[in-house]
């Protein structure tokens, strides 16, 4: 209402009639940006929602305990679904050590219940705020830095830490006298219950499954050029481009190339992780995190595998600002079919790396498929199709532009690998 109110006041119309193209558009982007506005303040009330209901009731320290020994540190932050940033609030005490989660805002909330009891004049002041969330990394290091300080100089305010943290708004929010050192006990006790739980790669059956259903997938989706949801949007630097709808509305990729080298020269070159970012600017690097046996496999899958891996991969944020950077677990498979056609298929595999606080987890199938051309063994053609699941709440504005560019990537790779110097690195 609001935008439409300031379009229509800077529109200079005398009458209805001179409403014409250009002023619905001029109301219709501010009524997206307003819409946009809207939805990430009330992403951020939720967030506040939810963290007051995770809220139990605050109970007095337990009796014996020096509040003198009790020490807060603001020892780490994490990124949700790339809406807002929480700070990992480490408690020691008596007891032992535990932590909560508090978002900047429940930080300015803290400060404005103490100025009721304390006055503004004596209370440190919190680092500056932000209209609009910033998950730049290099950002929220700062802030991190800044609240250890806010925290610091709090506890040292009027009589000092005892008499601070019997005030109700600062007990609540450290959460004194809820028994969270018991329950991080317990949580711990479990988290590494469940890390005993995972499988070794090489026996692991569910892991064959997902690997079968994803190369199904890639054979499928190299098999056809348009059909199945695939729409052919054009050539993208001599690369036919195809793009489709997945079922949560993410957009899936395939492009379709040709590489002036051999077969051998280009799966070599593109198993290098320096070569990778040299054609993916957002390829940050590899881990591998656990090496398959490759003639167990074969022997499973009936097919020659040359390489197995589980992977740990990290990507930078095309948007720093704005999208908080990824990362992906994958199984990892490089095979070779007996009319020499060489496949490399990536499915994610979660369960065998935790989350990261600096990325979000992103899900995804994805496909390499290398043929050498008929009559020339000096050029191939290259289909690689990504399936993926970015996850969190990246605009869709920003992956639909990035599309075109993962459709092309065999064009990249293309203008590398002309320099025949490098051939017989990898022949």
């Amino acid at each position: 209402f609001v935008a439409c109110i300031i379009a229509f006041a800077t529109s200079d119309l005398k009458n209805v009639s001179d409403f014409d193209v250009s002023n619905k558009q001029q109301v219709t982007l501010l009524l997206l940006v307003f819409l946009y506005l809207a939805i990430r303040v009330s992403l951020w009330t939720v967030g506040d929602e939810v963290e007051a209901q995770a809220e139990v009731e605050t109970k007095s320290p337990k009796k014996g305990q020096d509040l003198e020994n009790l020490t807060v540190k603001i020892a780490d932050h994490r990124i949700i679904d790339d809406i807002y940033t929480q700070y990992k609030v480490v408690v020691t005490c008596d007891e032992g050590e535990y932590w909560v989660w508090r978002r900047f805002s429940q930080f300015d909330t803290l400060r404005t219940a103490l100025r009721k009891d304390l006055g503004s004049g004596v209370l440190p002041k919190l680092p500056s705020k932000t209209f609009f969330s910033n998950m730049d990394p290099e950002f929220l290091e700062k802030r991190q830095e800044g609240l250890n300080e806010f925290i610091a100089q709090l506890l040292e305010c009027e009589g000092g830490k005892k008499k601070m943290l019997q005030l109700d708004p600062l007990k609540q929010f450290l959460g004194l006298g809820q028994g969270r050192v018991a329950a991080m006990e317990r949580a711990k006790k479990e988290a590494e219950t469940e890390a005993k739980k995972v499988n070794d790669p090489n026996k692991d059956p569910q892991l064959i499954q997902k690997f079968i259903k994803a190369r199904n997938e890639i054979e499928k989706a190299a098999s056809i050029g348009e059909g199945d949801g695939w729409k052919f949007i054009g050539k993208r630097q001599e690369v036919q481009c195809y793009l489709k709808k997945g079922i949560e509305g993410h957009t899936f990729t395939k492009g379709v190339g040709i590489v002036n080298c051999p077969s051998e020269v280009l799966i070599g070159f593109m198993g290098d992780p320096e070569n990778r970012k040299k054609y993916d600017e957002m390829f940050k690097g590899v881990t591998n995190l656990h090496q398959l046996d490759e003639n167990i496999l074969s022997a499973k899958l009936n097919i020659k595998v040359e390489q197995a891996a589980i992977q740990w991969s990290e990507f930078s944020s095309p948007f720093p600002s704005l999208v908080t950077a990824r990362d992906i677990c994958t199984l990892s498979v490089r095979y070779t079919e007996p009319n020499g056609r060489i496949v490399v298929i990536l499915v994610s595999a979660d369960e065998y790396k935790k989350p990261v606080k600096k990325y979000v987890r992103a899900t995804v199938t994805a496909g390499v498929i290398i043929e050498a051309l008929p009559g020339n063994p000096n050029k191939c053609t290259m289909t690689n199709i990504t399936m993926m699941d970015p996850n969190g709440n990246i605009p869709q504005w920003i992956i639909s532009s990035m599309a075109p560019e993962r459709c092309a990537q065999s064009s990249k790779v293309d203008q590398l690998v002309k320099d025949r110097s490098i051939w017989a690195k990898y022949q």
